[in-house]
This record gives C-alpha cells, sequence and structure tokens, in this order.
C-alpha cells in the first residue's frame, strides 16, 4: 500500500511530524511551500523517516509557492537531510524526485546542485534499484556523476519522469550492458557446484569470452 499526500505549510507545521506514526512502508508525498523558511517542513519530515527507517519506497516532490527562488544553502540542508533518511533506511529500493503532474520542473526544487551528495549516499546504498532525478540535465557534457554512482552501485537504474534511462548515448550506455552483466552473473553463485560450474564455463565460451571485464563478473570467487 502506498500512502500518497499532499502537505502544505499553511495547514501543517514541523512539529507535526515529531512523533507522526508512519506505517506504510511506501510514500509519495508532495510539499507545497508558501513560506522563507520552506526547508523545515520536509526536513521535518526526513527526519522522523530516519527514524523509522522501515522504507521502501519513497517519492518526495518539493514545490515552490513562495514566488522567490529556492535558497541554495537551504537545498543544501534538505539535501543533507535526504541523505541521511536514504542511509537510515537500507529497504530502501524506489527513490523518486521528480516533478509532480501538471507542474513545470521551475516550481520544484532542483537538486542538480546536489548531485555530488546523493551519489556518495545512494553509491553504497545496498537496497536501491530505482531512482528517478528531474534535473539531471541531458544536454550537459557532464555525466561524471552518474558515471560514479553506476560504477560503484550495478543495481541502479537512474531514470527520468517520463520512465527513461538517463543517459549520454555511450559511456552510460555501456556502463548500463556491463551492470546488466553482473547482476545476472549474481545468480550464478545460487546454483549447485556441478550446475554453476557448467553455467560458468558456457558463460566464458559463449557470452564473455572476448571481454576481459565480463569474464571477471563470472570467475570471481
Amino acid at each position: 500500500m502506498t500512502l500518497a499526500y499532499e502537505v502544505s505549510s499553511q495547514t501543517m507545521k514541523p512539529s507535526d511530524f515529531d512523533a507522526l506514526n508512519i506505517s506504510p512502508k511506501s510514500l509519495e508525498l508532495t510539499f507545497y511551500l508558501y513560506d522563507v523558511d520552506w526547508d523545515e517542513l520536509p526536513m521535518a519530515f526526513l527526519k522522523r523517516t530516519v527514524q523509522l527507517g522501515h522504507l521502501e519506497q519513497v517519492t518526495l516532490r518539493i514545490v515552490n509557492r513562495q514566488q522567490l527562488p529556492f535558497q541554495r544553502s537551504k537545498v543544501a540542508d534538505v539535501a543533507k537531510a535526504l541523505c541521511r533518511a536514504i542511509h537510515a533506511n537500507p529497504n530502501l529500493m524506489y527513490l523518486n524526485l521528480g516533478v509532480p503532474r501538471y507542474h513545470s520542473p521551475t516550481d520544484c526544487i532542483d537538486w542538480s546542485s546536489q548531485i555530488s551528495k546523493l551519489v556518495q549516499v545512494m553509491a553504497v546504498h545496498q537496497g536501491l534499484r530505482t531512482v528517478v532525478l528531474e534535473h539531471y540535465s541531458p544536454t550537459t557534457e557532464d555525466y561524471s556523476h552518474l558515471e560514479q554512482l553506476l560504477s560503484c552501485n550495478r543495481n541502479i537504474t537512474v531514470l527520468d519522469r517520463f520512465g527513461t534511462k538517463i543517459s549520454n548515448g555511450t559511456g552510460i550506455d555501456k556502463l548500463y550492458a556491463l551492470n546488466a552483466f553482473f547482476t545476472g552473473s549474481a545468480g550464478l553463485w545460487k546454483e549447485s557446484t556441478l550446475i554453476r560450474t557448467l553455467l560458468v564455463g558456457t558463460t566464458l565460451v559463449e557470452s564473455a569470452s572476448g571481454n576481459s571485464i565480463h569474464c571477471a563478473a563470472v570467475v570471481r570467487p
């Protein structure tokens, strides 16, 4: 069951999250923020998720209603709180930082300046499988953070809000292909010794004999 809820800073205050019992493991929250201190409400929610630590799916959307740009320092504070929440929820498999339907990306918090922080915590998270990012621009030439994430955590797929893999069309696609090979070969070690030996041999001969990186995926101890 997913709890979908819209939170307004006009009707809810940060202290309301202090002892809030959030039992669902899947949350879809949209924050509509009207105050200069807009960061306090989403940070209170994220602090609560750190205390709970049982979340598996989170969609977090932060919408600006104050007619002023999000202050960079406050964006950084919210990103730090989000990183703590990701780390404190080891079973988190799905994280959506996209934009609500019928809204423009300019209405919402821009995470692009905080990508390096988010990548650091996602890269070592053992549960994450799918991440949705709105502001990872496909026009930029710098995909180094995404390459770092996919190289460190081979289980993750990073999508835009339309469900398309974010890629530069070259190196990123190769990383996805390599990661698919690694995650697929991991299942070999669940088989019996005899079956595993046969499967490893078949994989080496038919699938990976021409690529030393792929061979390493199936012959590692």
